[in-house]
């Protein structure tokens, strides 16, 4: 710190002052103040009373600098500021000794800063659990020092892990494998390559995972300083190093950290930690155990089939084996319904079941629901209701349509609206639904006349008796079709406009004839050339 020599013994103390708030925070330079901290002294120390705002203090500074490129201030500055925040304010803040002993009786910057509330389940330990439970440090203190380790707690597992890694390396060791700087190279560069092939070059992520395992990597010496060390040492335009270049790379690593002199101390430092840590330190998360993913049993779907779980659905679908008894062993070689079928036979099983889509859908798909929507749309439909017939044709003919065989949603809901169907509790997405209900393969985007008969019985079904039974309900159809003429045509229809229909308002170019996009007496030559008979002079008789 230097000396207070020059400064007033009065001043002294606000010379202490004036530097704790620039010593506050990061700040280095004690002897120098910049505007945000003198606008921090002014404020914690109560000096901005009127008229004097939180701008003043910026004006005040920037009028005490000595250029405009200035950005900090000395103490005999920062002294005149506080001369200039007195006349500034008008007499109220006293004389200028007032405020200095202001600032010397608060005696330097406050901290502060949003506290953050109490929270039970962050704060009490105690009611951590799962993983949260058996983190290092979030133990319960005043559990008994004996309580039992679970392996599922890190500090467990990871200890369990180095012994495993130590015990495998001092094996190889004992049958004659030599631990140097090299051999350490070469095992970090084959991290997660393969065994097909040895990797002798090494990137700069496989040097800093180096560098943490051996705790090179610290106070100190940060991944930062690795990779400016590991730049150095390349040649432009590489992006790995060879063993020649690891060791330069080391006694730059050497030369930069802290703890370590020579290049020699650092290899051994490396050696040992990695026959501490028994090899490279690999860590990675291990998902906890889910019912619906590791157990196959349960998947069902595509999923199923791929994983073999169907096999046994449709063993018991197609008559193989009686349905809940248990599923055969895959030793099974023999005949009946547990056979297991070979890899070419399950082959021509997916084969034949893609032949078509309703085919593959009847195979994979045995559910109750499909089931009765297939049986109830393959009955005959009854004589009476076949006058509904003339009511499907024309609505499927009308409009752009042209297959009137087949009929789509929006066509049958068309037809609920216009017949007067929807009656509570019966809604427009009851049209949708029933006709989704009806549909017998996946895809399906039509109906036919079955299904369309199947849809009606479902409609009356879904209205809880308002619109009567079946046969109400189509006596119901036929007459209003019959009233209405066929489907309803709704659109917009112009009010009478009198200058527009009255042709005789008609002025100017529209009343006669208006314009027109075709120049009839300039669409050729012959309306604009003269072809008449001329002498050799060009002129006409």
């Amino acid at each position: 710190m230097p000396a207070m020599d020059g400064v007033p013994d009065e001043l002294k103390p606000l010379l202490e002052v004036f530097r704790a708030y620039n010593a506050f925070g990061r700040k280095k330079d004690h002897d120098h103040m910049d505007c945000r901290t003198f606008a921090k002294v002014c404020r914690e120390n109560d000096l901005l009373v009127k008229p004097l705002l939180p701008t003043d203090c910026d004006l005040v500074f920037s009028m005490v600098i000595p250029t405009p490129a200035t950005k900090q201030i000395n103490f005999n500055l920062f002294v005149k500021a506080l001369n200039k925040m007195v006349e500034r304010s008008d007499g109220n803040l006293g004389s200028t000794r007032q405020v200095v002993e202001t600032l010397i009786r608060n005696g330097g910057p406050k901290s502060s800063g949003t506290v953050a509330e109490s929270t039970r389940f962050h704060d009490d330990k105690s009611n951590y659990t799962g993983m949260h439970k058996n983190r290092a440090g979030n133990r319960d203190p005043n559990a008994p020092d004996n309580a039992p380790v679970t392996p599922q707690q890190p500090g467990h597992i990871q200890s369990q892990q180095l012994a495993g890694r130590r015990a495998a390396l001092k094996a190889k060791i004992d049958e004659g494998l030599t631990v140097d700087l090299e051999h350490v190279f070469e095992t970090y560069c084959n991290i997660g390559k393969g065994h097909t092939e040895t990797y002798r070059i090494m990137d700069s992520r496989s040097l800093q995972h180096l560098l943490k395992d051996t705790h090179v990597i610290g106070k100190g010496f940060t991944t930062v300083d690795s990779d400016l060390v590991f730049a150095s040492c390349l040649v432009p335009g590489d992006k790995t190093m060879t063993f020649s270049q690891f060791t330069s790379c080391v006694e730059k690593c050497a030369a930069r950290h802290p703890k370590f002199s020579t290049a020699d101390d650092l290899s051994a430092h490396i050696i040992a930690a990695f026959k501490e840590n028994g090899g490279p330190v690999l860590t990675g998360t291990k998902a906890e155990y889910t019912k619906w993913h590791d157990d196959k049993a349960t998947y069902t779907g595509m999923h199923a089939e791929v994983h073999d779980a169907f096999e046994e659905k449709l063993q018991v679908a197609n008559g193989e084996r009686p349905e809940g008894s248990p599923a055969p062993s895959k030793t099974n070689s023999g005949g009946g319904w547990g056979k297991v079928r070979t890899a070419s036979e399950k082959a021509g099983m997916l084969k034949k079941r893609d032949s078509s889509k309703r085919d593959s859908f009847r195979s994979l798909v045995r559910t109750a629901s499909f089931l009765a929507r297939q049986e109830a749309a393959s009955k005959p439909v009854p004589e009476k209701y076949m006058p509904l017939r003339q009511v499907f044709e024309k609505y499927n003919s009308f409009g752009a349509k042209k297959n009137p065989n087949m009929m789509d949603g929006r066509t049958f809901a068309k037809l609920c609206r216009d017949m007067h169907l929807l009656k509570k509790p019966l809604l427009p997405t009851d049209c949708d639904l029933v006709f989704a209900e009806v549909l017998t393969v996946p895809g399906q985007k039509q109906i036919d006349f079955k299904e369309f008969v199947y849809a009606c019985e479902r409609l009356v079904k879904r209205a809880n008796g308002q619109l009567g039974d079946m046969d109400t309900a189509v006596t119901h159809i036929l007459t209003t079709f019959e009233a209405q003429g066929g489907p309803s045509s709704n659109g917009t229809v112009a009010e009478p406009n009198k200058f527009h229909d009255d042709k005789s308002l008609y002025t100017g170019v529209y009343k006669n004839g208006g314009p027109t996009n075709v120049d009839l007496g300039t669409s050729d030559l012959k309306y604009i050339t003269n072809r008449a008979a001329a002498d050799v002079r060009g002129v006409q008789s």
